[in-house]
């Protein structure tokens, strides 16, 4: 069984942290109508999408800046090349205020990107059991979708490749939602993924790379 690995700030089940809470807008600094439908929460406040990744990943997996506080030795970073060099966090800030002000619908208030890395195949049915797993939450208004990535077709590659592959794999996500029989009736999910997807092409790898610790 691998050992399971949460980013720092992210949890698949808790609440947000405080680099992950939520985006509020004053009703008074609303943008051109036509711009985003919002819709109120709470009193004289409007709640913009949010969008947030829990980490799940095999003990194989190596994170550029975790050299620290990884369960590995410090001998089998030394002697492995491979490194998942983006940043979750710098990553999950930019894709999240690209959608400041913006609704796709009543049902969905956070989208929770569930991202598996590791030796997929190693694993049986540890990795086998969420490859196509989308949780809807309606009280809290979340939904979950799991995509993943093999270590060891990604781990070698430059953080370019790695963010791109992330990219399409976040896609594939958010469009799966389409294909599952219970979802939510009142989120344009086509219209997030495309939203979602268009704030992904526009980052540059070198503002999510992560560093070594020192």
């Amino acid at each position: 069984m691998p050992t399971r690995m949460i980013e720092p700030g992210r949890s698949r089940a808790g609440k947000p942290e405080e680099d992950g809470s939520p985006i509020l807008m004053k009703v008074g600094s609303l943008p051109r109508s036509g711009e985003f439908t919002p819709f109120l929460w709470g009193s004289g406040i409007l709640f913009a999408m949010k969008f947030k990744t829990a980490v799940s990943s095999s003990k194989e997996v190596l994170f550029a800046g975790h050299e620290r506080g990884n369960a590995r030795g410090p001998e089998e970073w030394v002697h492995e090349t491979g490194r998942w060099r983006i940043n979750i966090a710098a990553f999950d800030h930019i894709v999240d205020a690209s959608l400041d002000g913006r609704s796709f619908g009543k049902s969905i208030e956070c989208f929770i990107f569930g991202f598996d890395i590791g030796e997929l195949d190693a694993y049986g049915e540890w990795f086998q059991a969420t490859a196509n797993y989308t949780s809807y939450r309606p009280k809290k208004k979340e939904l979950l979708s799991v995509g993943q990535i093999h270590w060891s077709n990604i781990k070698d590659r430059s953080p370019e490749e790695q963010l791109e592959a992330l990219r399409s794999t976040v896609n594939s996500a958010i469009l799966r939602i389409g294909n599952k029989q219970r979802k939510p009736k009142d989120f344009d999910y086509v219209g997030f993924a495309s939203a979602v997807d268009a704030a992904i092409r526009a980052i540059s790898w070198e503002s999510v790379l992560a560093h070594p610790a020192s």
